[in-house]
């Protein structure tokens, strides 16, 4: 799989550090996402932000198809870890909203993050 810059992609956080977290997609690709991609707000955590197999979506900055690695930014994707926050717009996917609409109702049926992102992932395997 190839990323370009802007591509939205999706993973699984499989390291959190201090200075960055490492993302792995379900075909085996790795993307670091370095602290200042992840949030403007200095005095917020990665370890208070992210769980270890969260699912999470980001925007691809760069990657190497080669090494099948790259960078990522995550504040990109979420505007509210933006201090300056400019005109956002929710664009209709080719699946309409239906993936956002599954993972709404999942959360809002009072299961834990985890339940759900288990439930999704069986969803999208089988």
């Amino acid at each position: 799989m190839i990323y370009k810059p802007g591509d939205v992609v999706m993973g699984k956080v499989i390291k959190i550090g201090s200075k960055y977290i490492t993302v792995k997609t379900k075909k085996g690709c790795i993307f670091f996402i370095n602290k200042n991609e992840i949030t403007d707000f200095t005095k917020k955590s990665n370890y208070d932000i992210f769980r270890l197999n969260e699912q999470i979506n980001f925007i691809a900055l760069k990657f190497n198809a080669t090494k099948r690695n790259g960078f990522g930014s995550y504040k990109k994707n979420h505007p509210n870890e933006l201090k300056e926050k400019g005109p956002c717009k929710l664009i209709e996917t080719p699946n309409g909203f239906k993936n956002l609409s599954e993972y709404s109702k999942l959360i809002f049926n009072s299961k834990t993050n985890d339940e759900a992102t288990k439930e999704i992932d069986h969803n999208e395997q089988g």
